[in-house]
């Protein structure tokens, strides 16, 4: 579960240069704004022939791609902080001919992944929670459930934040998955956490 063996193909990608290492991360950034702009321009040509308002239905749209594209993108993003020391050097463990911090490195991290980072991890989940904040006596309304009843479905009113709560949980997991590589210390902190927020949810229901 918290170790798997390298393929022949995983092996063979790790020795590549640092091109495939950016374009990977690069299309991954272009392939969600492409999705993005798709739905936008769906939304938009169908308020112009309709003559309606679709910003509720891109906004839904939006979160939804969220939740199912942040697991796999933050792990990809988590994964260009990886390095590994071969021959005194520190290389990324990914792409092992890329040294870490270094020239293509340094650029893709500077104006890339942090960004990303505090996009996925900060910006975003904190402007949901604020805009639910916000709004807490009103999300029974139409306008906030056509919004963002996605986040909500199945929590009661006053459990409003539970969503981000999940998300904090799922961020801890991917974090220690990333960066523990010793096996009895990647189990036991995995165990911790789960065993905290265990306590929390019991704590509230």
């Amino acid at each position: 579960f918290f170790f798997k063996q390298k393929t022949a193909y995983e092996m063979l990608r790790s020795l590549v240069g640092s091109e495939m290492c950016i374009r990977d991360r690069v299309t991954a950034t272009l392939f969600f704004i492409f999705i993005v702009l798709i739905i936008v321009s769906i939304y938009g040509i169908f308020g112009l022939i309709r003559k309606k308002n679709y910003w509720n239905f891109i906004i839904i749209s939006f979160i939804v791609l969220c939740y199912n594209f942040q697991p796999q993108y933050l792990n990809m993003l988590f994964n260009t902080f990886l390095c590994t020391d071969i021959d005194e050097e520190s290389r990324l463990q990914e792409f092992l001919l890329l040294k870490c911090y270094q020239d293509e490195h340094a650029i893709l991290t500077i104006l890339h992944t942090i960004p990303c980072i505090l996009f996925w991890l900060i910006i975003l989940p904190l402007s949901l929670f604020l805009y639910l904040k916000r709004n807490k006596e009103r999300l029974m309304t139409k306008e906030i459930q056509n919004k963002v009843g996605y986040i909500l479905d199945g929590y009661q009113l006053k459990y409003y934040y539970w969503g981000f709560v999940i998300m904090m949980r799922k961020y801890s997991i991917i974090l220690i998955s990333t960066f523990l590589q010793e096996t009895n210390l990647l189990v036991l902190t995995l165990l911790f956490v789960i065993m905290i927020f265990l306590y929390v949810q019991m704590k509230n229901r």
